[in-house]
């Protein structure tokens, strides 16, 4: 739409990240690949300079490709260039406005041909770092400064010696004729000592040979993926390894789980109903099992799950199903384990001497220009290449809170931009537990979300109470609105139960929910599937982005890491299933119910251990939530309303059909009378079940079919209530028997109807 006025914050162009390919050989056409705010340019076009030189600069025109969330991507197709170097700019424009992209970011003004960007085809100092497949042969870039020579070898030289690389200031950089996609390799540095590539798309897992990928070979079906708004995101913590393959209806898989395996069950996850996957940690790690916190690259993905064309199998059938994919990643520590980056070209590079520890691994030395560009290549990476959704970020604390604090801080700061220009429809997470602005917030450094300590120690910890009978209420009461200004809505990350909670690696008695509070095989006790649905419902029903650990959806008791769900208890626990997915059914699609709507808390009583909160929003529905975390049943409770009107039961977390006792109020409408309470002018009463979850509704939209099916008015539908409707409507001949008599009446109806019309077609 021309207004004359270019939006800069979405313009971009990454350089290799890009071009296609990501390495133009001399003589190679190739493509630019750009992004602007979404119809936001009448056109575009890209000058080409060949010679680099500021003369005969030619102009071609660029292709809208696509819209994606709020940017547009445009493409033009640059020729081959028989010269020795060749530069670029990409021009913007929205009718008499015209601005620039160049390597020097977005101007008004044409810059000076230096600040293009520009091939080098002699030196091939456009190559990006790693191994990049280009006609005849691979291009190879290392990051060694403190080595003196650099040679590769792998499976296409036999592993015997090769040319040496090129210095190319702190670089060093070949072209191997021969070598290509699926072969291995490893940089030799000063003859001696062999490293595998930091920047390898793939290795092989038992011996760390780097391995050569197209990064774009793959042919993406759902290449142009918007996920929903993060304020309608439920979060499913997936952990890949243990996922599927016990007692699964979809088919056995070796022990460990990979990619294609998740990628065949997405259909789970979508009946669930949950729109975003959080993955634990995928990067390579040392051995075939693990929780995933023990990294030891941050472009290669873990190669027991599969290569890297199986993980994009995998994300591509989860966009195919409407669910985003956040990648759980360690930027704060490395493995202490098979750290290859360790000392990498005979030198400390990687890190700082002494060493920065953290409790898990040694923390990189992000002071350092090229280590800090490490990690923004693999952001890019991972939300360009691999087209996740974005990021979970583990521990993040040790990063910007400790020894290199500015530096740490700077490396979010500078990732938040890149993720506000190029990514806008990611959504970054930290893990911190401060429930402080500063993370959330401009003034600090900018997450787009932050682990909502005050919520989960809260719940937690009234759950763990709720035993002996005494848990503190008032306390969880106080964080279903968030911790304050920047610390609420989508801003805040709520769990009861993630793999922190259920691993014994986290701390002394750290198991599943279900096998704490109920420690006698098979775990599912009415304490146990009682407190888990009310927690979760409270989890997902306030404001915030809730999150959930895989297999919570059907009680599953099995540890995360080692120990694989099973699936056999989708059908044992088919009940608990059914309130998960209906419960998500309503807060992924009822604005009233997304992260950023409002919550008000209007009840607590914390002698009786239950309180009541408040859900809005813009689409005029209301809904109520009551939990009780008290053992007792209240036959009658008495509660004020928030709005005048009909109210009624919308779920019942111990409703016989989710697998509980079969006590509280029915789904249907209870009874409301003027008598006023809690502040409000009117009243309901309910019949509130020990731990149990209610969640009630202003105005329902299915009171009317329901007090239509409840024949006998007594708050439930029943085989009677279905057998009278059925009379009702099927005895035709009115001789209160539904026989082969009300059939025939049926039929002659019809025929009457199909008479009546013929004739009208006919006048």
């Amino acid at each position: 739409m021309q207004n004359n006025d270019i939006q800069w914050s979405l313009a971009s162009h990454a350089g290799p990240a890009d071009r296609r390919p990501m390495c133009p050989m001399q003589g190679q056409p190739f493509d630019i690949i750009f992004q602007s705010g979404r119809l936001d340019l009448t056109a575009a076009r890209v000058g080409v300079d060949e010679g680099a030189d500021g003369v005969g600069i030619v102009w071609i025109d660029a292709q809208w490709q696509a819209g994606v969330g709020p940017s547009d991507v445009w493409r033009a197709n640059i020729p081959g260039s028989a010269g020795t170097r060749l530069a670029y700019v990409i021009e913007l424009i929205d009718g008499t406005d015209r601005d620039y992209i160049s390597a020097s970011g977005v101007s008004d003004a044409q810059p000076a041909v230096g600040q293009w960007w520009t091939l080098d085809f002699s030196t091939l100092a456009h190559a990006p770092h790693g191994a990049t497949p280009v006609p005849g042969g691979t291009v190879f870039r290392v990051w060694a400064p403190g080595a003196s020579t650099a040679h590769v070898r792998g499976d296409f030289s036999n592993w015997n010696a090769t040319p040496p690389m090129t210095r190319l200031g702190e670089d060093f950089i070949a072209f191997i004729p021969g070598a290509s996609v699926g072969q291995e390799y490893k940089f030799v540095f000063n003859n001696t000592l062999f490293k595998p590539d930091p920047r390898a798309r793939a290795l092989n897992g038992s011996n760390y040979n780097s391995r050569i990928v197209d990064p774009h070979a793959f042919a993406w079906r759902n290449p142009w993926f918007t996920p929903k708004p993060p304020e309608e995101w439920v979060v499913y913590q997936l952990h890949v390894g243990t996922f599927a393959g016990r007692n699964d209806p979809a088919g056995a898989t070796p022990t460990i789980s990979g990619f294609r395996d998740v990628a065949a069950r997405v259909g789970h996850l979508q009946s669930l109903g949950v729109n975003a996957v959080m993955l634990n940690p995928i990067n390579e790690f040392p051995g075939s099992q693990s929780g995933g916190y023990n990294p030891i690259s941050m472009f290669a993905f873990e190669s027991t799950y599969g290569s890297p064309d199986d993980l994009r199998t995998m994300i591509d059938a989860l966009h195919g199903v409407g669910i985003a994919v956040l990648l759980d990643t360690t930027w704060n520590h490395f493995s202490s384990s098979d750290n290859y980056l360790w000392n990498f070209d005979g030198t400390q590079i990687f890190y700082d001497t002494p060493v920065v520890n953290t409790p898990w691994g040694p923390q990189a030395d992000v002071d350092r220009a090229p280590v800090t560009s490490y990690f923004l290549d693999s952001f890019e990476t991972v939300l360009g290449e691999f087209k996740m959704d974005g990021y979970r970020h583990d521990a993040i604390y040790e990063l910007v809170g400790k020894t290199q604090a500015v530096a740490g801080q700077n490396l979010i700061r500078q990732s938040q931009q890149t993720l506000r220009r190029r990514f806008p429809d990611a959504h970054v997470l930290g893990e911190i537990y401060d429930n402080s602005a500063w993370n959330t917030s401009p003034g600090g450094i900018d997450l787009d979300g932050q682990y909502h300590e005050a919520f989960k120690n809260a719940i937690y910890d009234a759950v763990e109470a709720a035993a002996a009978g005494d848990p503190n209420i008032s306390r969880l009461a106080a964080t279903i609105d968030g911790s304050g200004p920047w610390v609420e809505g989508t801003r805040v990350f709520n769990y009861y139960e993630l793999h922190d909670e259920a691993w014994p690696l986290s701390g002394a008695g750290r198991t599943r929910a279900v096998r704490r509070i109920d420690t006698t095989f098979p775990h599912d006790d009415r304490f146990a599937l009682g407190r888990t649905k009310l927690a979760n419902g409270i989890t997902l029903l306030a404001q915030g982005m809730p999150a959930m650990l895989m297999g919570n959806e059907w009680a599953e008791d099995a540890s995360f890491e080692t120990e694989r769900l099973d699936w056999s208890k989708k059908t044992t626990n088919a009940g608990v299933l059914a309130f998960y997915r209906d419960l998500i059914g309503l807060r992924t699609t009822r604005r009233a119910l997304f992260a950023n709507s409002p919550a008000r808390v209007f009840h607590t009583n914390e002698a009786g251990n239950v309180f009541a909160f408040e859900r809005w929003g813009s689409d005029g529905r209301s809904y109520v939530v009551v939990a009780n975390f008290s053992n007792n049943d209240f036959p009658e409770y008495i509660l004020g309303v928030p709005r005048s009107g009909s109210w009624g039961v919308v779920i019942n977390s111990e409703a016989a059909a989710y697998r509980g006792r079969d006590t509280g109020s029915p789904v249907g409408a209870v009874p409301v009378s003027a008598a006023a309470r809690d502040g409000f002018a009117q009243s309901a009463r309910l019949a509130l079940p020990a731990h149990g979850f209610l969640l009630l509704q202003h105005n329902p939209e299915y009171i009317e079919s329901f007090d239509i099916m409840d024949r006998d008015r007594d708050g439930r539908v029943t085989v009677d209530d279905l057998h009278e409707l059925l009379q009702r409507a099927w005895d035709v001949n009115n001789d209160s028997r539904l026989d082969v008599g009300d059939t025939n009446a049926m039929i002659n109806r019809l025929r009457r109807n199909e008479s009546r019309t013929a004739a009208g077609s006919q006048r």
